[in-house]
This record gives C-alpha cells, structure tokens and sequence, in this order.
C-alpha cells in the first residue's frame, strides 16, 4: 500500500510514465510537488504530555519554566571556628562568593582556598547551577593559635546569578579574638566585588 493512498499511487505512475518519456525538467517539477504534497499531509508533532488540539495546555507546555531550581537541596554544612572567623550567608540561588586578604597580601577565595598563613576557605556554595541551596553559607577560617597578627581585609563577590532575581541580601560575621562584627545590606551583579571591612588582629 502506498503511504499517500490513490493520490500517492497515482502520482508513482506519472513519475514512471514521465520518467521513460524523457522529459527530465517535467519529472523534476513533479518529484517537488509531491514532496510538497507529502509534507503538508503530515500531521504536526504531538508534544509529550500534550493534546495539540488543547490551545492552554500546549501554551502552558512552550512556557514552562525550566531554570526552575530542582527540588533536592544540599544540606548547609556546619561552619568550622578559631582565632579569625568570616561568615557569609544570603538566602537565595544566586553564587556569591565570600573573599579575605590576610596579612601577608595572599588573598584566599574559591581558586585559592588556602593560604600559607593557615587560613581556609573551607565551604562554597552555590558554584553551579546543579547543586544549588537557597540557604548557602561560605565560610574562611584560621584554626586556634594558628591567625597571624596584622590586618586582614574582607570582600564580598557577586560571582553569578542563579536565580530569578539579582539583588541578593546577605550577611557577613567577623570574628577576632574577643570581638564580633556582623555586616548586612544588598549587592547585585553590577557590583561585582563589594570592600566588606578591615579589621586587625592581635
């Protein structure tokens, strides 16, 4: 059985007829507008899960929001402490990225998670997109008796946005030795790299 019925039978027999006659420019507009023919016989394709003939659910299939964050979250690590400690937390996809120059000038961050001195950047969270936590936290440290004397310099990054909006809160804890500082406000993108604070260690 032909797969276009009588027309698609019909037109094999022209093409033969026409193909033994010789008439090579004939045969070639033929061949097109069966192709033609063939293709606009064709019914479109049914989507997965979707009726064609159902104008809402397909629109609601194309406008599906696929960057949506998938529901398996990593747990919040618990952040380790000691002589100088720098806490970062926001509360959303987005990758911020926690940054501290210490004394010596070494500037310890995610390519950089360790610093001769002893400090340790030793939680990132929120680096791609496939293992996102809407609770992140970085974390630096230097373990106790181990921080240098001197000043240190804390910075925030705005690395990427994950999530559906940019302007991200956060908060930042400073500690060293005896004392607490806690810094809270708003970055976006376009900040790129925010100076946190400066403190000095004794």
């Amino acid at each position: 059985m032909f797969p276009f019925g009588t027309i698609g039978y019909l037109a094999y027999k022209d093409l033969r007829s026409i193909k033994s006659s010789g008439n090579s420019k004939l045969l070639t507009v033929v061949i097109l507008l069966a192709g033609a023919f063939a293709l606009s016989s064709c019914s479109p394709p049914n989507y997965k899960g979707v009726n064609r003939d159902d104008d809402d659910k397909r629109q609601e299939y194309f406008a599906r929001d696929v960057s949506q964050p998938p529901p398996a979250q990593p747990s919040t690590p618990i952040p380790s402490s000691g002589d100088v400690h720098v806490l970062l937390k926001w509360n959303n996809y987005n990758d911020l990225d926690l940054h501290c120059v210490d004394p010596s000038g070494v500037e310890i961050y995610f390519d950089n998670k360790r610093s001769p001195t002893g400090g340790i950047l030793e939680i990132d969270m929120n680096a791609t997109i496939f293992n996102r936590s809407s609770n992140p936290i970085e974390n630096i440290y230097w373990p106790t008796g181990g921080a240098p004397e001197g000043t240190y310099k804390v910075y925030l990054v705005y690395y990427a946005m994950h999530d559906n909006v940019d302007e991200t809160s956060y908060s930042i804890e400073v500690k060293y030795g005896d004392k607490t500082e806690v810094y809270q406000g708003t970055i976006r993108s376009r900040d790129f790299k925010r100076h946190i604070c400066t403190f000095t260690f004794l």
